[in-house]
């Protein structure tokens, strides 16, 4: 399969500048003479756009060659920030769940998600992504280094490739541990991908 092409004709490609400029552009920078967020653990990113053409085309290579419906899969954003991710996830995964620790963001995930309350179908957890006990429970985990600290980032990294189930696809842009490239319980899968294919 091809992936998507990047320009400026391209549906994706205006879709994924229209969805950063609506979303980034309502992050409040400074609050009561303080920058903000500023109840982000040590050692974490504040949040950063990631590239939404990459994102849409990873989700359509799970579609085109795992052959899942929507109602098939579960989606977990780890570091959602304001939900931009989860906002794309949404038109292709049943389930789509976040995790932020950042009042900040979960505030305005929630009101770009259109979410009051948490549902089986659509939840922000606010938790540290450390402590987060149900990486299994996925069959797309997604990150975009979330940590700035590169030793907390590798500690994420294998923590998830340790309790994601098998058959399911982690989505790691921008990964710092290269541990997974030699771990044979993993198969490459698209461009960034990798998926599980045993314990």
């Amino acid at each position: 399969m091809s992936s998507l092409k990047i320009n400026a004709g391209n549906p994706i490609s205006v879709l994924s500048r229209l969805l950063d400029r609506l979303t980034i552009d309502r992050i409040p920078q400074v609050k009561n003479g303080k920058r903000v967020p500023d109840s982000l653990p040590r050692g974490s990113y504040k949040f950063i756009p990631n590239n939404l053409v990459a994102v849409f085309n990873q989700f359509e290579l799970i579609h085109t060659f795992m052959g899942y419906r929507p109602t098939d899969l579960k989606f977990i954003d780890v570091g959602c920030g304001i939900g931009n991710i989860m906002l794309i996830a949404q038109a292709y995964f049943y389930t789509v769940h976040g995790i932020e620790l950042e009042p900040t963001y979960i505030k305005l995930a929630r009101e770009i998600l259109s979410i009051k309350k948490n549902t089986n179908k659509t939840a922000i957890f606010k938790q540290d992504i450390l402590n987060f006990k149900d990486y299994r429970k996925y069959d797309i985990i997604y990150y975009y280094c979330p940590f700035e600290d590169p030793v907390q980032q590798k500690i994420l990294e294998l923590k998830i490739e340790d309790k994601t189930k098998v058959g399911a696809i982690i989505l790691p842009f921008l990964k710092q541990s290269s541990a997974i490239i030699k771990d044979s319980r993993f198969e490459r899968f698209g461009n960034i991908g990798y998926r599980k294919v045993s314990t």
